[in-house]
């Protein structure tokens, strides 16, 4: 089966993203990545499940202090599911999602071929420029420390947020790249593998064809086996006889005979003798063909 290199890619696989891509891989990548932006990297398929990440050793100072309150563990928890869960249909480039302590999160689609095989978020990170939010802060966690985390976050280190929407952005293109390489092989693997089932498929056909003709050779062999035993007893038995009988008449035994019917007689006995021959040479020939 022959298919040229366009009929690959223009095959609607409906494949998942850790189906394509090694997980092994994609964490490797999150790492290479994760020194230029600086915070955790997480990449999840389309059902929203984390397939590679990568973070720094320790999260955020302002997130240290939030998580010790059991609310403001609750309010990151929350937000953390709508990072992972946002759908990015349509034209959505980018998504971004504020956090309660001044932190952001992005979100970017991973798209092939026009479909949303996933999503890549990297957060939480302090944008430059970036004022705490006192309310929001305090509805989130009640037990506020806003005067902390304030001086958390004017020493903190910050990220131009064009330039980590142009890292994730870069990132993607080589999520792409992978894919484009991912997809060709997984088509030319599907590809082969028709042709290995389409080749089964014939096989298992020829094979069943052939099975039938085996069942018909052996009725046939049946069929041979009864018409041997029939000239074997039906025909040899009744020859015998003849001959035998043959013999009686010419021998006189059942009163003398003319020359003319004597010569009957023998021509009787003759043709039967060679009758007889024929069907011992074919019982002959079955038992040879047989192996005796």
């Amino acid at each position: 089966m022959s298919t040229n290199s366009r009929d690959l890619f223009d095959v609607d696989l409906d494949v998942a993203l850790g189906d394509l891509i090694d997980r092994h891989m994609l964490t490797e990548l999150c790492e290479s990545f994760l020194p230029l932006i600086g915070a955790p990297i997480r990449v999840f398929d389309a059902q929203d499940q984390q397939l590679a990440a990568a973070a720094p050793e320790e999260p955020h100072a302002a997130c240290q202090d939030v998580l010790r309150f059991e609310s403001g563990l609750k309010a990151c928890s929350k937000l953390k599911r709508t990072v992972r869960t946002a759908r990015l249909e349509g034209e959505h480039k980018l998504e971004g999602f504020s956090c309660f302590c001044g932190l952001r999160y992005t979100v970017v689609p991973i798209k092939f071929q026009g479909r949303v095989m996933g999503k890549l978020s990297v957060g939480p990170y302090l944008v430059t420029g970036t004022n705490l939010d006192r309310g929001a802060l305090a509805s989130a966690v009640p037990q506020t420390v806003a005067v902390d985390l304030e001086a958390i976050l004017s020493v903190s280190a910050s990220q131009a947020q064009s330039m980590v929407e142009r890292l994730v952005l870069v990132m993607t293109s080589s999520i792409d790249l992978i894919l484009f390489s991912a997809q060709k092989a997984h088509a030319m693997t599907q590809a082969h593998l028709a042709s290995l089932k389409e080749s089964y498929k014939e096989l298992t056909a020829k094979n069943r064809e052939l099975s039938e003709k085996n069942e018909r050779l052996g009725e046939l062999e049946k069929l041979k086996s009864s018409f041997l035993a029939t000239m074997s007893h039906e025909l040899r038995t009744p020859l015998t006889s003849i001959i035998g009988y043959s013999d009686a008449l010419y021998d006189g035994i059942a009163g003398s005979l003319g020359k003319e019917q004597l010569e009957f007689i023998a021509t009787i006995r003759t043709k039967g003798e060679e009758l007889l021959r024929l069907i011992t040479s074919i019982l002959d020939f079955s038992r040879i063909d047989a192996g005796r």
